[in-house]
């Protein structure tokens, strides 16, 4: 059994509340103080989708940038590639604290979002030397679009970020398909200057990342987006994979319940839970 099935079959018994006051005493107060933190800048409604990935290196270079920028969730659409695999030593852990979201096809993933109110945008191939430089005029402009960013709509730096909103990336040796791109909402691509044809593919999540995130956060009006339950549920999990007894330390936790409480009173009632 892996350790996040572990965590399912906890937190079905605690309920998020129950794991967390069990748990939260083998943490130290700065490491508390760190959860907090990060559970107020992580944002659910913007997300990274990868198309087709087949090195399992890109797949965790991916997951690690994402983590570190503040994403809940990744989405990998198994279509023209192997199902993704994640390289551990080169994700650095970043795997165990979002959530990774595995579909067969392209059309499931658009399945699943879609009904989120997602727009997807798909990143694209585009010739600098066609755009418009920086010095010239506005390339946020839409006007003469297919002529300022051929095979790209817009700028990645001018991506809409009014609403919930996936970054769809290819595989670097074949990037996304014509019908890929068709079914997204938007194409965009990122800068370029020299003479290479493309970034490998964690750089160019970084790159878009990086462009988006600090706009995304603008129009929200705050560092993140997940619900006081969402946070309730992210931090219950992540003291289960920070707490390296854990499932010990629940099953004996469990055993004094049934012991102290036969009624089947929680535990978390009986200690009194911190929901914050």
């Amino acid at each position: 059994m892996t350790r996040r099935s572990d965590c399912e079959r906890y937190l079905d018994q605690f309920g998020p509340d129950g794991l967390i006051a069990v748990l939260r005493d083998w943490v130290t107060e700065q490491r508390l103080g760190r959860i907090d933190d990060v559970l107020e800048h992580r944002i659910q409604h913007l997300t990274v989708a990868v198309v087709g990935l087949y090195d399992p290196h890109n797949g965790a270079a991916v997951i690690r940038t994402c983590e570190g920028m503040g994403l809940s969730d990744v989405h990998a659409a198994d279509e023209q590639g192997e199902p993704m695999v994640v390289s551990h030593k080169v994700a650095l852990g970043g795997h165990k604290w979002l959530s990774i979201h595995r579909h067969p096809t392209f059309e499931a993933l658009l399945a699943e979002l879609k009904p989120q109110g997602f727009a997807l945008w798909a990143a694209v191939p585009g010739s600098p030397t066609q755009m418009n430089s920086v010095e010239g005029r506005d390339r946020s402009s839409t006007e003469g679009a297919t002529d300022s960013f051929p095979g790209a709509l817009v700028d990645v730096r001018n991506v809409p970020v009014e609403g919930p909103l996936a970054l769809v990336f290819g595989n670097e040796r074949d990037g996304l398909s014509p019908d890929v791109i068709a079914r997204c909402d938007g194409r965009f691509s990122l800068p370029m200057w020299g003479f290479t044809a493309s970034y490998n593919l964690s750089v160019s999540v970084g790159m878009a990342l990086q462009a988006v995130v600090p706009r995304f956060r603008q129009v929200m009006g705050r560092n993140g987006d997940l619900s006081p339950e969402a946070k309730r549920d992210l931090r219950a999990r992540w003291l289960f994979s920070m707490v390296r007894a854990a499932a010990q330390i629940l099953d004996r936790a469990r055993a004094d319940r049934s012991e102290k409480f036969p009624d089947g009173a929680t535990l978390a009632a009986a200690k009194g839970t911190d929901n914050q």
